[in-house]
């Protein structure tokens, strides 16, 4: 110790610790603490032993520390500007692309019900029925964007055949899935891969 050799009454390294680190000599070791972590570093087998090198394993022990601090800000930063860009994306969602499909909803329904588009209103409620899919599609990815989403899981079959539906519907096919174990489930955020994947394969 920098007071000097001190005595203990016990070995200063557990013998699991030991083996975990393969130490097999003498070793040099420091304590490290920030505001953030803390931990120890350790210096197997060294050259030779004095107060200098009691002090450069301090040092040392404190540059990792705050190495780590700074790592650790840099993520929290990060992770900041991917949340806040995540949630501009969903206000630009919001108020963008869901207006003008609400819109266009809209105009298909008054034109689906006037008299001259009786020939056309099937397929004008079709088309419209499909954006309003769309909408909803869009919300839910809005409100995943947001983390605003529901944490519990979704049947896994049940997840499929919506898909499956809404291909049938744009497509005018049939489709057929078998899900096994019937019981399988998958959070939410997966759902929307599912439904992506399915209906690229589709189109």
């Amino acid at each position: 110790t920098p007071a000097g050799v001190k005595k203990l009454e016990r070995a200063a390294i557990s013998e699991p610790l030991c083996k975990r680190l393969e130490i097999a000599g003498r070793v040099a070791s420091a304590p490290f603490k920030t505001a953030t972590t803390k931990g120890r570093v350790f210096f197997d087998d060294p050259a030779w032993f004095g107060d200098e090198l009691l002090a450069l394993v301090e040092i040392v022990g404190n540059r990792i520390g705050n190495q780590i601090q700074e790592y650790e800000l840099r993520v929290q930063l990060q992770e900041a500007a991917v949340a806040k860009e995540r949630e501009r994306l969903a206000d630009d969602l919001h108020d963008s692309t869901l207006q003008v499909m609400t819109a266009a909803a809209l105009q298909l329904k008054e034109i689906a019900e006037n008299p001259i588009a009786a020939k056309l209103q099937d397929a004008l409620t079709e088309i419209r029925k499909q954006l309003v899919t769309q909408q909803r599609e869009i919300r839910l990815f809005a409100m995943q964007l947001r983390g605003s989403q529901s944490k519990e899981p979704v049947p896994l079959e049940q997840a499929i055949r919506l898909t499956l539906a809404k291909i049938e519907d744009i497509w005018r096919c049939r489709t057929h899935a078998k899900v096994e174990p019937a019981s399988a489930t998958v959070p939410q955020r997966i759902q929307q891969e599912i439904d992506f994947i399915l209906m690229e394969a589709a189109a």
